[in-house]
């Protein structure tokens, strides 16, 4: 109880300034060295509701000009269609290190048809995302300062492909094209499930 609460008042007390230090801590650029290659990788999943298949998603990884090209597609399948007909997909172009370049989500369902390009001025620490409505004359702009600089789907295959051991404990910052999101992700031992 004593060890809690004295917890407790620490977060009080450094709870303001933790953002600053995190802040701080993500200015340093990461030496991450990708340990594996994914080019020609396919990936396939299902999704059932209450035991009936109801969408499937695939994504694919390319080479295109020494950096990989990695496309998602997803969409309802079965009943699940007749009652919500989605037909998503998102295109990523990034470095060999998941610095990325492009990326494109293309929102189709039935009430959010839009385009979402996210651009990265990696020089410039700062990322761009513009919304486009496909049936409105409507556009939004949004611009965040990143200092790694990643998309959800870089950061997925960049924590993949690290060398990461027991204990290991890393901060990754990224941009959805709506937020800006700090996560520390903390490696635990293997366990088979069986």
């Amino acid at each position: 109880m004593r060890t809690k609460f004295f917890l407790f008042i620490l977060l009080m007390i450094f709870s303001d300034s933790a953002p600053a230090l995190i802040e701080k801590f993500l200015e340093i650029a990461p030496d991450y060295q990708a340990k594996l290659d994914f080019t020609g990788e396919k990936l396939k999943y299902q999704a059932q509701w209450m035991g009936i298949k109801s969408a499937q998603a695939e994504l694919i990884v390319k080479s295109i000009n020494g950096n990989y090209l990695i496309q998602g597609f997803a969409h309802t399948t079965g009943w699940a269609r007749v009652l919500w007909k989605m037909d998503d997909w998102l295109e990523v172009e990034t470095t060999r290190s998941f610095q990325p370049k492009t990326y494109q989500f293309h929102y189709r369902e039935p009430f959010i048809e839009q385009d979402l390009v996210l651009s990265f001025d990696l020089k410039n620490n700062s990322a761009c995302s513009e919304r486009i409505w496909r049936h409105k004359p409507k556009r939004s702009r949004k611009e965040f300062q990143l200092y790694q600089g990643l998309d959800p789907v870089s950061l997925g295959f960049l924590v993949r492909s690290l060398d990461w051991k027991s204990g290991d404990k890393r901060y990754f910052e990224f941009t959805d094209g709506n937020e800006r999101y700090r996560i520390l992700l903390e490696a635990e031992k293997i366990k088979t499930i069986k």
